[in-house]
């Protein structure tokens, strides 16, 4: 039985896949020669993609620890550090990518739909948060 499209929440999985399409994108711009020329690539394109797979990877351990019923906030407070620490990749790789748009000279309509991928990812990311904060305030 599925669910009726209004009445679907977000899940965190939908988190890590847009995470996941954000980093591929990321790498898949960083290694294009159009994108960064070789003379240039070497100053932006390692610090993007480690901003890309750092936040993926902190989503990732996050959605990976189950916090018990009995947990006294320790296993909670992990988990939500994680969150909190991909959320501020994102915002790393937000500022990179500004930095390149102007000093690379990349095209607008490739920086609209990085910086799309980029909104996307942080506003699944809140919701995630904002989630669990209910689920596990004690």
């Amino acid at each position: 039985m599925s669910v009726v499209r209004g009445k679907r929440t977000e899940n965190e999985l939908q988190v890590i896949r847009c995470l996941r399409d954000l980093a591929i994108h990321t790498i898949v711009c960083c290694c294009n020669e159009s994108v960064f020329p070789k003379s240039k690539r070497w100053l932006y394109t390692q610090r993007l993609t480690n901003e890309a797979v750092d936040a993926l990877l902190c989503a990732t351990r996050a959605n990976s620890v189950k916090v018990p019923d009995d947990d006294d906030g320790t296993i909670y407070r992990y988990r939500q550090l994680q969150q909190v620490q991909a959320n501020a990749h994102l915002e790393g790789l937000e500022v990179l990518l500004s930095l390149a748009y102007e000093l690379v000279k990349i095209e607008g309509r490739r920086v609209d739909y990085w910086s799309g991928l980029i909104v996307d990812a942080r506003k699944k990311l809140q919701g995630w948060i904002n989630s669990d904060r209910k689920r596990y305030k004690k």
